[in-house]
């Protein structure tokens, strides 16, 4: 798959997700300069278009939420103010 499909699929099931579990998208696409400012990680998907963070309205459907992410085969990261999801694995050092 190319990077722009994988990308429109990211999007895609993220836009299902949050539109199910009532979501907010709060990061999508990142310049470096930006990425920066918000202290991304140098090698961040983001800068890629290939993460998204989302905040859900209900922190109690976390759970459905991730379950959810991981049925489309997604990764994510739980963090305190959002939930990270990327298309491509965690452990591989862009987040």
């Amino acid at each position: 798959m190319t990077e722009i499909g994988e990308r429109n699929l990211l999007y895609e099931k993220m836009l299902s997700i949050c539109a199910i579990y009532d979501c907010s998208i709060t990061s999508c696409y990142r310049t470096k300069e930006r990425n920066k400012i918000v202290h991304g990680h140098p090698k961040s998907l983001h800068m890629q278009g290939l993460a998204i963070d989302i905040v859900p309205d209900d922190w109690e459907n976390t759970e459905k939420i991730t379950n959810a992410i991981k049925i489309l085969g997604l990764h994510y990261l739980v963090e305190k103010t959002h939930i990270h999801i990327q298309s491509r694995g965690i452990s591989d050092g862009n987040t």
